[in-house]
């Protein structure tokens, strides 16, 4: 998986990568659209119901239960920017939003991070 600090802009990875501003997809060098790659921008939550998971409360109040997400990103109040794809042909027993199987990760912010003695 790719994960870098949004202070610490990976170039490769930002020349190749393009958001279009009205679709919020991402596409490659050459242009071509990734099929049904989202960029969502929010808020990883530890979710304590169904034994427990992490979410992605998105900016815009979308919410996602996060599939493949690193053990060092398992934070809760963490601010990131995720590339991933929704997947809608599997079922979770979380029942929060839609499943998001993540390929990307940048830390936005970690200054309202809280460790699990905290939550």
């Amino acid at each position: 998986m790719a994960c870098q600090r949004a202070s610490e802009p990976d170039s490769e990875s930002v020349q190749k990568e393009q958001l279009d501003p009205i679709t919020k997809s991402s596409s490659d060098a050459e242009g071509k659209e990734q099929v049904g790659m989202k960029i969502i921008t929010g808020t990883i939550q530890f979710k304590s119901f169904e034994g427990g998971f992490y979410a992605l409360d998105a900016d815009n109040g979308s919410k996602y239960t996060l599939r493949k997400l690193d053990r060092e990103y398992q934070v809760q109040g963490l601010r990131v920017r995720v590339t991933g794809r929704v997947l809608d042909d599997v079922m979770t027993t979380t029942q929060y939003g839609d499943l998001l199987d993540v390929s990307k990760i940048v830390v936005l912010d970690d200054s309202a991070i809280t460790r699990p003695a905290d939550i």
